[in-house]
């Protein structure tokens, strides 16, 4: 098994992993704790972890690009 772990600090990290919630797969484990996403990543083949953590960072860009068009 080949894991991943991904922290990403933002201010509004609950609402941020709230909308990521969604598009997660059954390999992807993440919870919001304090200003921080916590994300890990696990499959048995490393293209596998590279792919589902490039869709990761894709729907996490997506997500804090809406949270900040809802703030203006």
């Amino acid at each position: 098994m080949i894991a991943a772990i991904i922290v990403y600090e933002h201010p509004k990290a609950p609402l941020l992993a709230e909308a990521l919630q969604p598009d997660n797969t059954p390999q992807i484990l993440m919870k919001a704790k304090g200003k921080k996403v916590l994300a890990v990543l696990r499959a048995s083949k490393l293209r596998t972890v590279i792919a589902s953590c490039d869709d990761f960072f894709a729907n996490l860009q997506i997500a804090q690009a809406m949270l900040c068009d809802t703030e203006k």
